[in-house]
């Protein structure tokens, strides 16, 4: 990831982390038979509904923010 932020921009990366939280769900389960618990699931979704938020507000009205 470290390699892929100093090649691309942030914003085409970011969204890859994102994914980091969908594989340790699935390899907790896999692996070690178990799911996060609802705590978890609250963080999973705050976390990925403000990556939403921030992904639609940009597309609305890009900034020149540098």
């Amino acid at each position: 990831m470290g390699q892929a932020y100093r090649i691309a921009q942030a914003n085409v990366v970011a969204p890859f982390e994102y994914t980091a939280m969908i594989w340790g769900v699935l390899y907790g389960w896999l692996v070690f038979d178990q799911l996060p618990q609802s705590w978890t699931w609250m963080g999973i979704a705050l976390i990925g509904g403000a990556g939403i938020f921030v992904l639609s507000r940009e597309r609305r009205s890009p900034s020149t923010h540098v």
